[in-house]
């Protein structure tokens, strides 16, 4: 789809509301430059997207840049593949892999996180379903 037709945009989120999708995956190629995946989030946002996925993590110079997307309010990040396939090689906690890549200490800080157990799981899915679908 490309993402500058806005009529395009408007007919995928009338067919999207007609059979009733409530859980909206936007699928990113994570490799792109950040206008490219910040006009997907703006298209996303459009179309309801409430998750996104990240692709191509293995091709990404910079893991850094992808902090502003995975602190959206709007969309929250479902996990990261490290390849062109989804279903490949992926992290299920996109946040601590963000750790880890950008900080110093960032293995640590991200040992920490998936230790605590008082972490906000409001928004999450069933990432086992999501996994084998």
């Amino acid at each position: 789809m490309n993402w500058s037709d806005a009529e395009a945009i408007r007919n995928c989120a009338a067919q999207l509301d007609a059979i009733g999708a409530d859980d909206r995956v936007l699928v990113i190629n994570a490799a792109y430059e950040t206008d490219i995946i910040s006009e997907s989030f703006v298209a996303g946002a459009h179309l309801d997207a409430t998750h996104a996925v990240f692709t191509h993590l293995d091709e990404t110079r910079k893991a850094g840049k992808l902090w502003k997307y995975a602190l959206s309010r709007d969309i929250h990040p479902l996990f990261f593949s490290h390849g062109p396939n989804p279903a490949g090689d992926y992290s299920m906690d996109p946040m601590s892999y963000l750790l880890e890549r950008t900080f110093p200490q960032g293995r640590e800080i991200a040992s920490a996180r998936k230790n605590d157990t008082s972490a906000d799981d409001s928004k999450a899915v069933d990432r086992e379903v999501v996994a084998v679908a």
